[in-house]
């Protein structure tokens, strides 16, 4: 029989029946609270990332939970569904409290800065090379660390060479070449390679005011795959051994494709006894530039106890993916 045949109240109640069985009518309130379980069960999931590598990247996303689940709870409220609101506002504040405490604390009291460390991940296919030359001469830091850094890229930074004629390199045409530029000469620097990534740190001891000043620039790889996470893992914990065996004062500057929540990075910072010089100064988000909305800090400046810092803070957009960090310290007598 033709799918026409029929009365047309039988044709109107077959198309309403088809409707009924094939479509799902999805509600504004349900669907928010399905994004609302998916933001708690990630939550979560970023407290299990010792168990599982995936879960690590869970938690680098707190600010964005916070908000979000903050603005649910909100809704919620004042829609008069209450344990929802509730719900979304205890995970809102669990997530909250992972980066609230930044913009509190820190001890160091107002005085001059010693010295003045930039770090840049250049990103090595951004071109706009002039925005970083600007950004490093407007900055005028003693030390610039530079990653991602090739052939071409030395290059077009050696036009800073008028200002930081100290150069330690070593460029590589993949996303892993460093250079330092120093604007006094250090005692010592070296290029070192830690671990089966043999990728390039950079460690440059300086004298500042009398004391031993030991700055070290890394790039660790992103934990894309387990081999990766174990390469990554592995150079930071040589990195540890290295800074608890190094005398003095030391500042630890990288990309270290981690955030602040990732079990590594507090392993690494109760080993090495260095800390997030963040504390007082906030979240400080770096990594991707192109997409505020998801900025996570991945971009670290790290110190020990002889560090006192007295600034810190993200810089202005430079054609990278990431953004710049600048940080003022000095040591202590």
């Amino acid at each position: 029989m033709d799918a026409t045949d029929g009365t047309p109240q039988e044709r109107s109640a077959g198309s309403r029946g088809r409707q009924g069985f094939f479509s799902l009518k999805l509600r504004p309130w349900h669907v928010l609270g399905l994004f609302v379980v998916l933001a708690c069960l990630a939550t979560l999931a970023g407290f299990l990332g010792r168990w599982w590598w995936r879960f690590e990247n869970f938690g680098a996303f707190k600010v964005q939970g916070a908000v979000f689940l903050a603005l649910a709870a909100a809704a919620f409220w004042l829609a008069k569904r209450r344990n929802s609101a509730i719900v979304a506002a205890v995970f809102a504040l669990v997530n909250a409290a992972a980066f609230v405490p930044l913009y509190f604390g820190g001890n160091s009291p107002a005085g001059p800065a010693q010295f003045r460390v930039m770090l840049i991940n250049v990103h090595t296919a951004n071109t706009d090379y002039e925005a970083v030359r600007t950004a490093v001469r407007r900055e005028r830091p003693d030390a610039l660390v530079a990653l991602e850094v090739n052939q071409r890229w030395v290059a077009e930074l050696d036009h800073l060479r008028d200002e930081w004629p100290f150069r330690k390199q070593m460029p590589r045409p993949d996303n892993f070449g460093i250079v330092l530029y120093s604007r006094t000469q250090p005692v010592a620097a070296h290029i070192l390679h830690l671990g089966e990534a043999e990728v390039p740190t950079v460690l440059a001891r300086y004298d500042v005011a009398g004391k031993r000043l030991t700055l070290i620039g890394t790039h660790p790889v992103p934990p894309v795959n387990l081999e990766y996470v174990a390469w990554r893992n592995e150079q930071m914990a040589l990195l540890a051994e290295l800074i608890r065996a190094t005398p003095g004062a030391v500042v630890l500057v990288g990309d270290l494709n981690m955030t602040a929540d990732s079990p590594v990075f507090r392993d690494f910072c109760s080993a090495s006894g260095l800390r997030d010089s963040r504390q007082g100064f906030g979240v400080q988000a770096t990594w991707p530039a192109h997409l505020p909305p998801l900025l996570i800090p991945i971009d670290h400046c790290l110190v020990s106890r002889e560090v006192l810092v007295r600034s810190r803070r993200v810089g202005k957009y430079v054609g990278s993916d990431h953004f710049p960090v600048i940080a003022d310290f000095s040591v202590k007598e």
